[in-house]
Formats: structure tokens, C-alpha cells, sequence
């Protein structure tokens, strides 16, 4: 099994705009040969459209804290 590949599928087509379930059946098609929990617990930890709009501002924010820490 290649995690890699199927975990950077997985990530686009949720940044397309699939839902995760959507996307689980679609890889489940692509590869039968992999077992359904595999690509299940890739695609379970694959961040949603609207999580990573929601926490955008918060992980802009660490990062200008991390860069001032650097800086300091």
C-alpha cells in the first residue's frame, strides 16, 4: 500500500470539495486491494474545507508568534 498516494488523493479532491465519505468510496473503487480500515484511517484524519478555514487565523497567528520569537 502506498499511504503517500492515497493520502494526497484523499487531500485533493476534499480540497475540491468532496466530503470525507464521498472520498472513502472513491478510493474503496481505485484500490480493492487495500483493506477499507487503511483507507479509512487516512482519509479520517484529512482536514475539512470549513476545519481549515476555521483555524486559518488561528495558525497565521502562531506562526507571526514562532516568527517574533525567532526574530527576538
Amino acid at each position: 500500500m502506498n499511504k503517500k498516494r492515497i493520502r494526497k488523493e484523499a487531500e485533493e479532491r476534499i480540497s475540491i470539495g468532496y466530503t470525507r465519505q464521498h472520498v472513502f468510496e472513491e478510493l474503496m473503487l481505485e484500490y480493492p486491494e487495500e483493506k477499507p480500515k487503511a483507507i479509512a484511517d487516512l482519509v479520517r484524519f484529512v482536514p475539512s474545507i470549513a476545519a481549515r478555514e476555521h483555524y486559518k487565523v488561528y495558525q497565521h497567528g502562531l506562526m507571526a508568534v514562532i516568527v517574533g520569537y525567532a526574530a527576538l
